[in-house]
C-alpha cells in the first residue's frame, strides 16, 4: 500500500509542477491590441509581471495568500482581521 502512495505521488508531483509553471498571458487580436500594438502590450505585461515578482518576494504575497486561505476556511472575507490580530489591538 505504501509503495502505491509513493508511486502516485511521484506521478502526480511533476504534473502539478508543470501546471503551476510561470506562463505569460495570451493576447487575442482584439481592437485594443491592434490600437496599442504588440511591443506596447509586451512592455505592459513585463511591467506587470515584474511588479508581481516584487510583491511575492517582499513577503506580502505569502501573507495575503495565508489570509485568503484562513478566510476561505472560516467564511470570513480576506480583509477581516484574524482573531489573534483583534485580541492584540
Amino acid at each position: 500500500m505504501m509503495r502505491k502512495n509513493y508511486f502516485l505521488a511521484a506521478l502526480i508531483l511533476p504534473l502539478v509542477l508543470v501546471a503551476c509553471a510561470s506562463q505569460r498571458p495570451v493576447l487575442y487580436p482584439n481592437e485594443c491590441l491592434q490600437r496599442v500594438g504588440h511591443p506596447a502590450a509586451d512592455r505592459d505585461i513585463n511591467e506587470c509581471m515584474h511588479h508581481a515578482e516584487e510583491y511575492v518576494s517582499s513577503g506580502d504575497g505569502g501573507n495575503a495568500l495565508e489570509q485568503r486561505a484562513i478566510g476561505g476556511g472560516t467564511g470570513e472575507p480576506p480583509s477581516a482581521p484574524r482573531p489573534e490580530e483583534s485580541a492584540a489591538r
